[in-house]
């Protein structure tokens, strides 16, 4: 685990997130790979990890929760490898569904066209503090919407996500 979480955090050198940074989510995605049946797929060289896809297994799909490179092998295209290896994979093993995870990333569009949109569900709470938190919660949620809706429409052409 501390060597995926080491490539992991490479992230950070292109301003993306690492869930492992925060505590709280590595406590949460350790619980996951715990109860549920999921798989690890690396990629090695000079027997050092530098490109890891984590996955949960259900229903005859495969559903990624995580994936990095490191950095430091960014010219090998690392993200299109490992994505074209799960996907290797998950024929092997008769899977029927994959999917990739959140983001657009350009290294997931060689593989397909098509993004499906996921959302979340935001209520108010009954104490006084639960509308400041809901109406500041409503508006980063809002605004991240609003960017992924931009960067969606800049990568894949209109109607060919639902």
């Amino acid at each position: 685990m501390c060597v995926i979480i080491k490539v992991s955090k490479t992230k950070l050198l292109d301003n993306k997130h690492s869930i492992y940074v925060d505590k709280i989510k590595e406590v949460f995605i350790k619980e996951i790979y715990n109860k549920m049946n999921f798989n690890c797929n690396g990629i090695y060289f000079n027997k050092k990890l530098v490109a890891y896809r984590t996955n949960t297994i259900y229903n005859k799909g495969k559903y990624c929760f995580d994936a990095a490179f490191s950095r430091e092998f960014r010219k090998y295209n690392l993200g299109i490898l490992s994505v074209d290896f799960s996907i290797e994979d998950s024929c092997s093993k008769k899977l029927v569904y994959q999917c990739e995870g959140t983001g657009i990333d350009s290294y997931k569009l060689k593989f397909t066209k098509k993004v499906c949109k996921i959302y979340n569900v935001l209520y108010k709470g009954n104490t006084l503090k639960s509308g400041i938190i809901y109406k500041t919660n409503l508006s980063v949620n809002t605004h991240i919407e609003n960017n992924f809706l931009k960067e969606l429409n800049e990568k894949i052409p209109q109607g060919k996500f639902n």
